[in-house]
């Protein structure tokens, strides 16, 4: 096992290959079938470079492995004519009138002012996709008449805990208001539906940048900034 990855993508990397070809042995691995594999990925998928570049990585850490432990012999390394595109970093973020604006858009469809609202909530609170789908009731607590989010987050194992009273002037607890619970405006449906929801939500609201969940971790980080924030206390968050 490679350490230059988190457990989560190796995870990932055997979902997709078990739907892709279920019953799939690393025997069957060659370059045409990972020419195959890219191809479903990018246009059966609709994966950006990035993640097929992310999932790659982690099956030629796995062939590496197996290629050490004799698995697979070196010359049936199906890597070997294969070129692993550079991963890019994204600094997208919203700008504080794309937010506006999309705060100011209320979708007609119930599934997308929830979704809406969902990402909104992600924004103003800078949580990651994976932590914001894991929220209960009991991560709210009070604290000197304070709203206070207590994450544990599951990709560093860390504590925050987050203002959501005070931070961008309580609009994170606004949207929660409009909720019964943290567990019902968690409750959204998978990653790939909603990102496609996003979409949808940003080309009626007149968003011509393209949504995806992780945006709003990038948006908060970096309006945060903006509004004078020191970079410990944005890190922190």
């Amino acid at each position: 096992r490679s350490s230059d990855l988190p457990k989560a993508s190796y995870r990932t990397l055997q979902r997709s290959l078990e739907q892709f070809h279920p019953g799939l042995r690393i025997s069957e691995l060659c370059h045409d079938f990972i020419e195959r594999w890219q191809e479903w990925m990018r246009h059966e998928r609709h994966l950006s470079e990035n993640t097929i570049s992310i999932r790659l990585k982690a099956l030629r850490c796995l062939v590496n492995e197996a290629v050490k432990r004799d698995v697979l012999r070196i010359d049936e390394d199906p890597f070997k004519h294969i070129r692993i595109p550079e991963i890019k970093a994204r600094r997208e973020f919203l700008t504080e009138q794309q937010l506006n604006q999309l705060e100011d858009f209320i979708p007609a469809d119930s599934r997308l002012r929830h979704v809406r609202d969902a990402f909104l909530f992600c924004c103003y609170t800078g949580l990651r996709w994976g932590d914001f789908r894991r929220l209960t009731s009991s991560a709210l607590c009070t604290s000197d008449a304070k709203t206070i989010l207590v994450v544990n987050q599951h990709k560093t194992s860390r504590t925050v805990h987050i203002p959501i009273s005070t931070l961008w002037g309580g609009r994170a607890l606004r949207i929660l208001h409009h909720y019964s619970t943290l567990e019902k405006l968690a409750d959204i449906g998978n990653n790939r539906r909603c990102n496609a929801d996003l979409r949808t939500i940003g080309h009626q609201a007149g968003i011509t940048q393209r949504l995806h969940w992780h945006l709003a971790r990038h948006t908060c980080g970096t309006l945060l900034n903006q509004r004078g924030l020191r970079m410990q206390e944005i890190q922190y968050i």
